[in-house]
């Protein structure tokens, strides 16, 4: 597993209405492929871990990026409201 303490690196690509994905089926029929949805989950209150599509505890929803992931990279984005 490779675990990256950074904000999310790519473009959020979401539905049509500038939200995230409510489910896999729907980035699929918008024409993504299951290597370039990201699940979105809340850590905590200022914690937000993009990974893999298929978590779904937390879950906030789905974001698609053009580029591809290898199903086993996170991204664990910590918000500073200071």
């Amino acid at each position: 597993m490779e675990v990256y303490n950074e904000e999310f690196p790519f473009d959020e690509l979401k539905n049509q209405h500038g939200d995230y994905y409510g489910t896999i089926s729907e980035a699929v029929l918008d024409g993504f492929n299951l290597n370039q949805i990201w699940s979105v989950t809340e850590g905590d209150e200022q914690t937000y871990i993009y990974g893999p599509h298929n978590h779904f505890v937390n879950l906030i929803g789905y974001v698609c990026t053009l580029e591809k992931h290898n199903m086993n990279t996170y991204y664990v984005e910590t918000l500073d409201f200071s």
